[in-house]
């Protein structure tokens, strides 16, 4: 499996309001992508583990969580060097669960194309 699996545990705060993502479980093509091993992911602020990323897809987070619809969308971590799309569901209350595939390669090569064709 070349993508990536990440179970979160959404925390809230008292108004509802969440507060925190925190990783469960992860699988190793996770852990490659972040450049860590699978023991350093869990128990982790996913957050944190995104160089803030993440951040703007909280209230969406959220919401994944609250109705079970799941929301896919596109981050870049580690200052841009890598494209990430996360495919968000929530497999039971509490929990997020994001298929993450790495989008890197197909990005350079579509920009190593664009190039190449201007060039001709």
């Amino acid at each position: 499996m070349g993508e990536g699996m990440a179970l979160l545990r959404i925390g809230r705060d008292a108004a509802g309001g969440g507060v925190s993502a925190l990783v469960v479980d992860a699988n190793p093509a996770c852990a490659r992508m972040l450049g860590l091993e699978v023991p350093a992911l869990v128990g982790e602020d996913a957050e944190a583990l995104l160089g803030g990323a993440l951040v703007p897809f909280l209230p969406a987070l959220l919401e994944v969580e609250r109705t079970h619809q799941p929301f896919a969308f596109e981050i870049s971590v580690a200052r841009g060097s890598r494209a990430l799309r996360l495919s968000a569901f929530s497999p039971h209350a509490g929990h997020v669960a994001a298929v993450i595939e790495d989008l890197t390669e197909r990005r350079r090569a579509a920009v190593a194309q664009r190039q190449l064709q201007e060039h001709l």
